[in-house]
């Protein structure tokens, strides 16, 4: 939230001024100075963008947070910080894991999250992250184990959708 009237030092009074400085002693007036002086060189430095350093740590943040989410099945969580619009969940960015979120909430059986992902976003059911695991591979393995009835539908109804979603792509783009 930006003031309509920022106040900066310039604009306080002198006795305002002098009262606060009149607190510090001469050794520490100094370091307040010197550091003064070093934030004043690193934000007027063009080398440094240090708003785009800000971004860069905050989406880093937010993968991991999102990845996180999206294992542990924590859909509000999800929408939460994909409504922000700061990061794309179907670019394949965490690290070298080449991971998405749609492939955390399947391997975390998050069916919920997953399918909320898939309906939204436009994810290809066929990318490999770093160990050659995509999302269809990765729901047809677990289809194969023993699973409860309603674990079930849900990973056939979810693979379904990605292959039919699947083709129904391939036959747009020829």
């Amino acid at each position: 939230m930006k003031l309509k009237n920022p106040v900066n030092i310039f604009s306080l009074p002198e006795e305002l001024l002098v009262g606060t400085f009149s607190f510090f002693n001469a050794k520490t007036l100094g370091r307040v100075a010197q550091v003064c002086g070093l934030f004043n060189r690193i934000a007027n430095d063009s080398c440094l963008d240090l708003d785009k350093t800000r971004q860069a740590r905050l989406k880093n943040q937010l993968w991991g947070e999102l990845m996180m989410a999206a294992r542990h099945d924590d859909l509000a969580t999800v929408k939460a910080i994909l409504k922000r619009g700061i990061i794309d969940p179907a670019a394949q960015v965490l690290l070298s894991l080449n991971k998405t979120p749609l492939l955390a909430a399947i391997e975390g059986k998050a069916y919920k999250t997953a399918r909320y992902l898939w309906e939204n976003y436009d994810f290809d059911p066929q990318a490999k992250d770093y160990y050659k695991e995509s999302p269809i591979s990765t729901l047809e393995k677990q289809l194969r184990r023993t699973l409860e009835k309603k674990e079930r539908t849900q990973i056939q109804s979810l693979l379904k959708e990605m292959k039919e979603g699947k083709e129904h792509h391939k036959c747009l783009v020829c």
